[in-house]
């Protein structure tokens, strides 16, 4: 499925130009004092997007981490494979009918004489840092190792989460950190400070899929148009109190947005922190779209009915211009969402309040399960009201939860020692630990009758899902 060309269009629920990136339907402005489409329909100004960075970091995404194969992959559109014997080593081979392209399966054993102790390590909790010691490996030995068992682990995990359909999505934004690689003037070395989005199931946790602002140097996009997309911004805009009421937290987080020159041109970072000999840092605004672009290609043949994001401007733009047609059909409502920790047990009552030059609708609310207690704000970006007690039926913050335990696994002291491709390989490992081994989220033990820690059952299983999916 290829990802949507064109993301520049109005973002206004309900006006008939939404989602729609015709140009002719817009005028260009500048009455804000930034770049912008003037949509007469609605008369929202959205900021002019350039399409080139969000489909190159979102074709980064999708091969890095959702089209992630072991296997080499034909040119033919609907490929049928033979058999073809075995490898000296007892893999077994397989041809294409059409283009006779020769692709091997994985060989289980082989590949679990060389991760497993890995993986036998982490499930004993060794921590990052400790692992290639832990393991007796060579430094050269762990650098080829940890990338491929990476690679195992999230084209497996992708197989699951195939049959499991996600009707509710939290997403969220935190910092993560790396090393830049870089000796600036004083030689002293700064980490690279990321902005990073990810997206969980509200039911069960499970971490669907996470990106970050760092474009490889492997992309290649035109001077003047990398130029026109670094993050530029060399300010870090405060933080909200955490303990505040929430409605209180959603007015304060409008006058934020308000107060920027361009509504999506959010300062996360200090220049000197946005820089990196791997990659280019983008502004998070393209980070955004990439990752729904993203989202919708995983969830578009059963969409989630609601997605409950942080309070953001420009996430309900990616988010409604991802979903826009499931949205103008009423299959999907989008949310934004505050919480605050509550420390006492009394239930407040639900209050409703409309917010911003938008006229959004708050409602605070009060959530308590087995995961805690909450006092939640919920705003309404859809018109859809009879869902917001629905949409948070566990834990209303998994986002959270899960970068919690990763900073805690991998602690941000290690991680700024390490690059930027280290740092995603453990990344991705450590979803899988998070979605299938600390806790069995998609419960694929009693499922396919494997056990998740098992590489030799993980290769049967890739294996024996490529064989059904060529029919031979």
């Amino acid at each position: 499925m290829p990802f949507r060309e064109n993301y520049n269009g109005c973002k206004t629920y309900g006006c008939p130009n939404c989602g729609n990136p015709e140009q002719s339907l817009y005028s260009r402005s500048d009455r804000l004092g930034y770049d912008a489409w003037y949509c007469s329909e609605c008369g929202a100004y959205p900021p002019v997007l350039l399409n080139q960075p969000i489909l190159a970091l979102a074709e980064q995404i999708r091969t890095r981490q959702c089209d992630n194969s072991l296997f080499r992959h034909c040119a033919c559109r609907q490929p049928t494979f033979q058999r073809y014997g075995f490898t000296a080593s007892g893999s077994q081979r397989v041809q294409c009918t059409q283009c006779h392209q020769v692709v091997t399966l994985l060989n289980a054993r082989k590949l679990a004489n060389r991760l497993q102790p890995i993986m036998d390590a982490l499930t004993h909790r060794v921590r990052p840092g400790a692992i290639q010691k832990a393991c007796h490996l060579s430094g050269k030995e762990f650098a080829t190792r940890l990338p491929l068992l990476a690679q195992l682990l999230t084209q497996v995990s992708r197989g699951w989460e195939k049959e499991i359909d996600f009707a509710l999505i939290q997403t969220r934004t935190t910092r993560q950190v790396c090393r830049s690689g870089l000796q600036h003037g004083n030689n002293k070395q700064y980490e690279t400070r990321l902005w990073t989005l990810s997206s969980a199931d509200s039911q069960s946790g499970y971490l669907l899929l996470f990106n970050d602002n760092a474009l490889y140097d492997d992309v290649s996009l035109t001077s003047a148009v990398l130029a026109q997309s670094l993050y530029h911004l060399d300010h870090v805009e405060p933080d909200l109190d955490s303990n505040i009421d929430v409605l209180n937290k959603a007015e304060h987080t409008y006058s934020k947005i308000l107060a920027r020159s361009q509504f999506d041109k959010l300062a996360y970072s200090l220049q000197r922190h946005a820089k990196s000999k791997e990659a280019q840092l983008l502004r998070p605004v393209y980070a955004a779209h990439a990752h729904f672009q993203n989202l919708y290609r995983m969830t578009h043949c059963v969409p989630p009915s609601a997605i409950i994001l942080e309070h953001e401007s420009f996430l309900r733009g990616a988010s409604i211009t991802a979903f826009s047609h499931e949205i103008g059909k009423g299959q999907t409502d989008l949310y934004y969402c505050h919480l605050t920790q509550k420390i006492d047990t009394l239930m407040p009552p639900v209050i409703s309040k409309n917010m911003s030059w938008w006229n959004e609708k708050w409602y605070r609310l009060s959530i308590e399960n087995m995961h805690g207690n909450w006092q939640a704000g919920i705003g309404v970006l859809t018109n859809e009201h009879s869902k917001i007690r629905q949409i948070l039926p566990s834990h209303p913050d998994w986002n959270q939860y899960f970068w919690h335990g990763f900073n805690h696994w991998l602690t941000p002291e290690y991680a700024r020692r390490i690059s930027l491709k280290r740092l995603h390989q453990w990344q991705a490992v450590y979803r899988y630990l998070y979605n299938f081994v600390f806790t069995d989220r998609l419960n694929i033990k009693a499922t396919h009758g494997i056990e998740p820690t098992q590489i030799s059952a993980i290769a049967d299983f890739i294996n024996q899902e490529k064989l059904n999916s060529c029919k031979l």
